[in-house]
C-alpha cells in the first residue's frame, strides 16, 4: 500500500502496517532542498537523516503512528552559525509529538472542555491524551501577537457578582477579544494602554475607573460613552420620579378625604401601647401549652423504652436539638413569656375599635395600620387576626372588584420602560397607560417629553442637541433628573461622542456572554490565567 486517503504534501508513504490496536504508516520526505531557518539560504546538501514518530488522527478508532524519515541539510553559508538544520514540514511542527491536524483537534478540545472532560471525549474519539497534557496545551501563550486595536471596547464582568470583577478588552473592528484583566482598576487599564500604543477610540460604560484609566494611559484617545448605559442611567433617574408620583396618586385614590390633611402633617413615631391580652389569645396560649406538655410526656415515654434521640425526633416529627434539650431538662420546660409577641401588638386597641365600628375589610385595615406606623406585611397581619378572633368575628378578605384605573397595578419599573419605548412601538394596551401616566401630574408629563427627546438623540445620534437638552432639564422643576444632568456634564465629551459616533459596547456585552459560558464550564476549579487563555483562544 503506497498511499492513504489522507496524505501530507511532499511525503511519500512506503508501507502501512495495520493491527487491531493501531496503524503504523512508514513514510519518507521527498523534499530535495530546504531553507536555513537562520540565514534563509536555500541548501540541497544533505548531511544526514533520522526518524520521527509523531501521532496522527485515528483511523476507524485505531491509533495512527507515523514513522517518518526526515533529512538534515548542511547550510552553504559559511558565515551562518547554523551549520546544519532539519527540513521544515508544514504538516509537522518542529519537535512536535503530534501532526498539525491532530494538534488542532487537541487544541479545540482543551479550549472547550479543558482537562478531565476533554481527555474522556478524546478517548472516545480514539485519541489517547491525558488531562494534564490538555491543560498544558491551553495554557500555552498565543503564537502570534494580537496587534493593538484602533477602536477598543472596555467592559467589566463578574467573577462573583457584587464582590469581585474583571475586565475584558475587545477590538470593535474585528469583534475579537484582545486581553483580560483580573480586576477593573484604572491603573491596570492605563498600564496596558501605555504598553500597547495606537488606540484611537475607546468605548466604555459610565464607570469612572475606566475613564480615568483611558485618560492616564491614552490621553489622545477619544472616549465614547455607551448609549445603552446612558438610557439605563436616565431610566433610573426617571423611575425615582415615577415612584414618588405613583405613590401619591394611589394614596389619594385610596383615601381622597384625608389625603390633603396627611400631606400637611408631619409623620409621627407610633406610641407604644400596652399589650392587650384578649380571652381568645389566652385560650390559644393555654391550648398550645397543653399540646407541648403532651408531646413532652411522649418524648419521655419513648426514651424510657430505649429509643435514641434521632429515632424519637423522626417518629414525632420534631427537631433533634429539641428532643435533646427536653431530655436534659429535669421537668417540663415552660415557655418564656415575651413582652411583645409581634409588631401588631401595639395596634390591638385600634383594631378592636375598628372592628366595633363594623370594619371587616382586612385590606383597608392594613392600609390604615400602615399609615399609623405598622411595618408588617398584610399576610402577617391576616395570619394573626384569623387565629386570635372567634369564628363569628373573623375578618373577611375584601371581594376583589374590577380595577377601573389601569395604573393601580402598574409598577414604577414597568412605567419607566414605557417612558423609554418609542411611541410608535407601543401596543394598544400600552398607549393608554402612557396617557394616564402623563395625566397624574404635570411633572410626569414634562419628564416624558424630556425622556423621549433624549432617547431620540441616542437612537438617531444627534449629539448636537445635547447642550440645549441639558439646560432645559436643569432649569426645570424635575429635581429627580438633576443628578443625571450633573453626571452627564462631568463626562460631557464621552457622552457627546457616544451620541455622534457609531461605536458602542454592544459587541463587548455579547463577548461577555461567551466568557460566562466558558467560566461556568470550568466550575471554578481553575484560576484566572486559564480563563484568560481560553477566552483569547476561543475566538
Amino acid at each position: 500500500m503506497s498511499s492513504l486517503p489522507f496524505t501530507f504534501p511532499g511525503i511519500l508513504v512506503t508501507e502501512v502496517i495495520a493491527t487491531p490496536q493501531q496503524v503504523v504508516v512508514h513514510a519518507t520526505s521527498q523534499v530535495t532542498q530546504a531553507v536555513c531557518p537562520t540565514c534563509q539560504e536555500i541548501s540541497s546538501r544533505i548531511h544526514s537523516s533520522y526518524t520521527r514518530s509523531p501521532a496522527d488522527l485515528p483511523s476507524s478508532g485505531r491509533k495512527v503512528l507515523l514513522v517518518l524519515r526526515v533529512r538534515r541539510f548542511r547550510c552553504r553559508n559559511s558565515e551562518c552559525q547554523q551549520q546544519t538544520f532539519v527540513e521544515r514540514l508544514a504538516a509537522l511542527p518542529v519537535s512536535a509529538r503530534q501532526t498539525s491536524r491532530l494538534g488542532s483537534i487537541l487544541e479545540n478540545l482543551s479550549i472547550v472542555l479543558s482537562g478531565e472532560a476533554g481527555a474522556r471525549l478524546a478517548l472516545q474519539l480514539g485519541i489517547a491524551v491525558s488531562a494534564d497534557s490538555l491543560l498544558r496545551r491551553v495554557k500555552k501563550p498565543l503564537l502570534h501577537q494580537i496587534p493593538p486595536p484602533k477602536v477598543l471596547g472596555v467592559d467589566d464582568f463578574a467573577f462573583r457578582r457584587g464582590h469581585t470583577y474583571g475586565t475584558i478588552l475587545m477590538d470593535l473592528t474585528t469583534h475579537q477579544p484582545v486581553d483580560l484583566f483580573p480586576d477593573r482598576e484604572a491603573e491596570t487599564l492605563a498600564t496596558w494602554l501605555r504598553t500597547h500604543p495606537g488606540v484611537q477610540i475607546v468605548s466604555r460604560d459610565r464607570g469612572g475607573s475606566y475613564a480615568e484609566g483611558v485618560r492616564k494611559g491614552a490621553p489622545g484617545a477619544i472616549q465614547v460613552a455607551d448609549r445603552w448605559h446612558l438610557l439605563k442611567n436616565l431610566g433610573e433617574a426617571v423611575q425615582k420620579l415615577l415612584i414618588r408620583h405613583l405613590l401619591a396618586f394611589r394614596r389619594k385614590k385610596a383615601d381622597p378625604v384625608s389625603h390633603s390633611a396627611r400631606q400637611t402633617q408631619k409623620p409621627s413615631t407610633p406610641i407604644k401601647q400596652p399589650i392587650i391580652v384578649t380571652p381568645a389569645l389566652t385560650a390559644i396560649g393555654e391550648a398550645r401549652e397543653a399540646e407541648r406538655l403532651a408531646r413532652y410526656e411522649q418524648v419521655i415515654a419513648e426514651r424510657v423504652q430505649g429509643m435514641s434521640h434521632q429515632a424519637i425526633a423522626d417518629h414525632l416529627g420534631m427537631g433533634h436539638a429539641t428532643v435533646q434539650r427536653w431530655l436534659q431538662e429535669e421537668q417540663f420546660p415552660q415557655r418564656k413569656a415575651r413582652e411583645q409577641r409581634s409588631q401588631l401588638d401595639p395596634f390591638f386597641p385600634y383594631i378592636q375599635l375598628r372592628q366595633a365600628q363594623g370594619c371587616s375589610n382586612m385590606v383597608q385595615l392594613h392600609h390604615e395600620l400602615r399609615e399609623r406606623g405598622y411595618q408588617g406585611s398584610y399576610e402577617g397581619m391576616r395570619h394573626i387576626l384569623l387565629r386570635m378572633f372567634p369564628k363569628e368575628q373573623k375578618w373577611q378578605r375584601a371581594v376583589p372588584t374590577k380595577k377601573e384605573d389601569p395604573l393601580v397595578s402598574l409598577s414604577s419599573r414597568e412605567a419607566m420602560w414605557l417612558f423609554l419605548r418609542q411611541p410608535d412601538q407601543l401596543t394598544q394596551r400600552e398607549q393608554p397607560l402612557v396617557e394616564h401616566l402623563c395625566q397624574i401630574h404635570e411633572e410626569v408629563a414634562v419628564a416624558y417629553q424630556f425622556v423621549q427627546q433624549f432617547a431620540f438623540m441616542v437612537r438617531n445620534r444627534t449629539g448636537g442637541q445635547l447642550d440645549t437638552w441639558l439646560e432645559a432639564v436643569a432649569q426645570s422643576t424635575l429635581k429627580d433628573l438633576h443628578p443625571f444632568v450633573k453626571s452627564i456634564r462631568l463626562d460631557i465629551e464621552a457622552v457627546e461622542a457616544g451620541l455622534i459616533l457609531p461605536w458602542s459596547n454592544g459587541p463587548v456585552e455579547g463577548k461577555i456572554n461567551t466568557l460566562k459560558s466558558i467560566k461556568h464550564s470550568m466550575y471554578g476549579r481553575s484560576a484566572f490565567p486559564l480563563l484568560r487563555q481560553k477566552v483569547l483562544k476561543a475566538s
